[in-house]
């Protein structure tokens, strides 16, 4: 179907079904460790900016740049996947799964170091935790109208 849409390029060897392939004068570590470091920037970034509730409005702005850093810096070098998902389906229908462990791998430690670095520097920093059960509150009845209070006082007496 994609060569009827583009033509005989979609054949080519070189396009392989968009797998990722690292730069020539990469090694598997220098891949490993740039897909891991791409991840965790990405997950810091994203834990601090949901950090305080005011700014979580800001947090697809701040997905989207992030991940186009880490193309822009790494996508010439280790490929600037990132994302095990999408190179697990391109790399095994064009049969290049040779460094596919790399980057299935990677990313999921890279996630992982990335949560447990925004828990130690959010501890360091006093940096508020981002939202969830224990940060966010939702306020009682009586709390949200003042008048509330004085209702739920008198009705417990009767």
């Amino acid at each position: 179907m994609g060569r009827l849409v583009w033509g005989p390029a979609i054949s080519r060897p070189a396009v392989a079904h968009a797998a990722i392939r690292p730069a020539a004068g990469w090694h598997p570590a220098s891949v490993f460790l740039a897909e891991a470091a791409g991840m965790m920037l990405l997950i810091l970034v994203v834990g601090f900016v949901m950090a305080r509730p005011g700014r979580a409005h800001r947090v697809p702005c701040a997905i989207g740049l992030s991940v186009g850093l880490v193309i822009v810096l790494l996508g010439p070098r280790s490929g600037g996947s990132i994302n095990p998902a999408r190179q697990f389906g391109p790399a095994v229908l064009s049969g290049q799964t040779t460094d596919l462990w790399i980057y299935l791998v990677a990313p999921v430690l890279g996630a992982v170091a990335g949560a447990w670095l925004h828990r130690l520097l959010a501890r360091r920093g006093r940096t508020p935790r981002p939202f969830g059960p224990r940060t966010l509150r939702v306020p009682r009845p009586h709390e949200a109208d003042p008048q509330g209070r004085a209702r739920a006082r008198s009705q417990a007496r009767r």
